[in-house]
């Protein structure tokens, strides 16, 4: 009997995660049975397509990276040739030659059309008010009143003479009018609840072939299941890779189009300050990149610092940090087609990379991570796994059950945490504390300055700053011109300042030093408030 696609790829996903011999063999057996069949047209393609990723990012030998890159390319061939009734099928799948439809922010259509990456406007409402609300405030003075006297959008645009095919360009004209206010041009944009229609005509573009290209490839001989946390935790990196311009363009590209192909967007992407990527090589084939937002983007006191993670070239999860000092709320995504791997063993190298490069002591995760609003966290049992690598709920009560569950876990091997219990323990953050102390959160920081605001200025906010603000410029006899994102960074250091009640000369260099870097350098910034945190508290 003819074995069919379907058994052959359950064969090969059943030794996936396996490096001993026979199990390669028989890898290299199932790919080419694979080779030699025809490709499916449903579900159970986009399922190969990931099984050959995860083979090329994790390959025990070059057989079996050549086969599984060689049906890559089958499988992108065999989408152009298709029509696009065809392809309809594979919408937001991220295959080659196929569409992503959804919606993004501002800055990532501007980047995709600056780099001539085909974006369109999926439709455009001409009736929304919301159109006609943002040209109140960005047309010329003189053009203003057509708002007024057109009352369809069609009509509105043409009295203003855009053409159809030119709406998309011209809307980004006008929101770049008001890129001094980055909060108001976002409240607009996301009112008109625009969708777009991103062709993966090229296929570097698609979750196949969107990968960076490195020098040496790491072949694997083991999952890392086992490996002494606390001390990798520990272990330095080496100095971040110099990268030339070539590098540079091609790993933002890559960090970019990952989001695009999974219709999510983070922060740290999206705004990204280009000068502040750092690429880091860790053992076994794994990167890092480390990235920061633009000035107009960032947070005035923490720095929230993105990344991206391959494996041997291949993004494989991306999240980001929120960081103050020696401490960081933590966040990662690891990619679908990658779990089930070294998922723990990825964890702990991002977290090494932040503890070696910020000097990170304590890291907090929240519950949407292990299951909160994410029934794939509860099923899973999430929770336990970042219990293993060290991180206990915040609540002392889910703390001691924690204790008890793992407990009947280590005694039982049938033993399984209830839905009910595990649902629980989301209704407390978790940490991994790697030193005695721990340090202060940006809420308790921000608490106390709403309490200083409010006993002292009344809750007036706006004399607050004012005020603030002077008695910080004579403590510290600020003298510097300062542009406009130093002094926003001000503001909040002179509210700190006096919430603190800091008076020390010592103090005062440290933060001057703060308000110059921080919009600049992400990397200074930290070492200055890193002298700071022993004042902070």
């Amino acid at each position: 009997m003819k074995t069919t696609f379907s058994s052959l790829l359950k064969l090969l996903q059943e030794v996936l995660f396996r490096y001993d011999e026979l199990s390669n063999h028989q890898k290299k057996d199932c790919l080419k049975e694979l080779c030699n069949s025809a490709l499916p047209q449903n579900h159970l393609l986009e399922k190969y397509n990931y099984t050959l990723i995860f083979i090329c990012a994790h390959p025990a030998n070059l057989e079996l990276l050549v086969l599984a890159k060689g049906e890559l390319h089958r499988i992108s061939i065999h989408l152009k040739k298709m029509n696009s009734r065809d392809k309809s099928k594979w919408i937001n799948s991220g295959l080659p030659f196929t569409e992503v439809v959804s919606n993004f922010s501002i800055d990532l259509v501007s980047w995709m059309i600056q780099n001539e990456i085909p974006v369109s406007l999926n439709g455009f409402d001409e009736r929304g008010e919301e159109f006609k609300n943002i040209l109140k405030f960005t047309l010329p003075e003189v053009e203003k009143e057509i708002t007024a006297v057109e009352d369809e959008n069609a009509a509105l645009l043409s009295s203003l003479k855009v053409k159809e095919k030119n709406i998309l360009r011209f809307l980004l004209a006008e929101f770049d009018r008001l890129k001094d206010l980055p909060a108001i041009k976002d409240y607009f944009f996301d009112a008109l609840k625009l969708t777009f229609v991103v062709q993966l005509k090229n296929i570097d573009w698609s979750k196949s072939f969107n990968k960076y290209s490195v020098q040496e490839i790491y072949y694997h001989d083991q999952v890392m299941k086992k490996f002494d946390h606390q001390l990798l935790l520990n272990s330095p990196i080496e100095k971040a890779t110099e990268l030339n311009i070539s590098n540079r363009n091609e790993l933002i590209r890559i960090c970019k189009m990952k989001l695009i192909l999974l219709q999510r967007e983070t922060e740290p992407l999206s705004y990204m300050d280009e000068k502040s990527l750092r690429y880091y090589k860790l053992e076994r084939g794994i990167s890092i990149a480390l990235f920061t937002m633009i000035p107009e983007r960032q947070l005035p006191i923490e720095s929230y610092v993105g990344y991206t993670l391959f494996r041997n070239g291949y993004p494989t999860a991306y999240g980001g940090a929120w960081i103050l000092g020696r401490r960081a709320l933590f966040g990662i995504n690891i990619f679908d087609w990658f779990r089930g791997g070294e998922s723990g063993y990825i964890l702990c190298q991002l977290m090494r990379t932040y503890r070696q490069v910020f000097s990170i002591d304590y890291f907090e995760v929240e519950p949407y991570q292990y299951g909160l609003g994410n029934p794939e966290g509860i099923e899973s049992g999430a929770f336990w796994f970042y219990y293993k690598y060290g991180f206990r709920p915040l609540d002392k009560n889910l703390e001691k059950l924690a204790a008890k569950e793992q407990q009947k876990i280590s005694t039982n091997k049938e033993y399984k945490t209830s839905h009910a219990t595990l649902e629980r323990f989301t209704e407390s953050n978790i940490a991994l504390q790697l030193v005695d102390t721990v340090p202060l959160a940006m809420w308790q920081i921000r608490e106390k300055i709403t309490s200083m605001i409010h006993s002292k200025f009344q809750d007036n906010r706006a004399e607050a700053e004012q005020h603030c603000i002077i008695i910080f410029k004579q403590k510290s006899f600020f003298k510097r011109e300062l542009d406009k994102n130093q002094l926003k960074v001000m503001t909040d250091v002179a509210l700190m300042t006096e919430a603190f009640e800091w008076n020390s000369e010592n103090i005062f260099r440290l933060l001057e030093q703060m308000v110059l870097e921080k919009p600049k350098d992400v990397y200074t910034y930290q070492k200055h408030v890193l002298k700071l945190a022993p004042y902070i508290h």
